[in-house]
Protein backbone atom coordinates (compact mmCIF):
# COMPACT_ATOMS: atom_id res chain seq x y z
CA UNK A 1 0.00 0.00 0.00
CA UNK A 2 1.10 3.41 -0.82
CA UNK A 3 2.03 5.73 1.96
CA UNK A 4 -0.93 8.38 2.06
CA UNK A 5 -1.04 11.79 1.21
CA UNK A 6 0.15 13.91 3.96
CA UNK A 7 -2.29 16.09 4.36
CA UNK A 8 -4.84 12.73 4.67
CA UNK A 9 -2.94 12.22 8.26
CA UNK A 10 -3.98 15.88 9.75
CA UNK A 11 -7.57 15.61 8.22
CA UNK A 12 -7.70 12.15 9.95
CA UNK A 13 -6.76 13.41 13.18
CA UNK A 14 -8.56 16.33 13.38
CA UNK A 15 -11.44 13.56 13.01
CA UNK A 16 -10.39 12.32 15.52
CA UNK A 17 -10.61 8.93 13.82
CA UNK A 18 -8.62 6.67 15.60
CA UNK A 19 -6.93 3.84 13.91
CA UNK A 20 -9.01 1.01 15.64
CA UNK A 21 -12.23 2.85 14.38
CA UNK A 22 -14.24 0.59 12.46
CA UNK A 23 -14.73 3.14 9.44
CA UNK A 24 -11.14 4.11 9.48
CA UNK A 25 -9.96 2.34 6.51
CA UNK A 26 -13.31 3.19 4.51
CA UNK A 27 -12.50 6.87 5.25
CA UNK A 28 -8.68 6.63 4.53
CA UNK A 29 -9.12 5.20 1.16
CA UNK A 30 -12.09 8.05 0.17
CA UNK A 31 -9.89 10.84 1.55
CA UNK A 32 -6.89 9.72 -0.37
CA UNK A 33 -9.05 9.30 -3.46
CA UNK A 34 -10.87 12.67 -2.85
CA UNK A 35 -6.95 14.54 -2.28
CA UNK A 36 -5.77 12.48 -5.60
CA UNK A 37 -8.75 14.01 -7.51
CA UNK A 38 -7.96 17.18 -6.56
CA UNK A 39 -4.22 16.54 -7.20
CA UNK A 40 -5.02 15.24 -10.59
CA UNK A 41 -8.49 16.77 -11.88
CA UNK A 42 -7.66 15.40 -15.76
CA UNK A 43 -6.77 12.36 -15.09
CA UNK A 44 -7.55 9.05 -14.08
CA UNK A 45 -5.10 7.18 -11.60
CA UNK A 46 -7.68 4.44 -10.82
Amino acid sequence: MAYPPAGSDRILLDLKLGKQAPGYKAVQKALNRFIAELTYPNTSIF
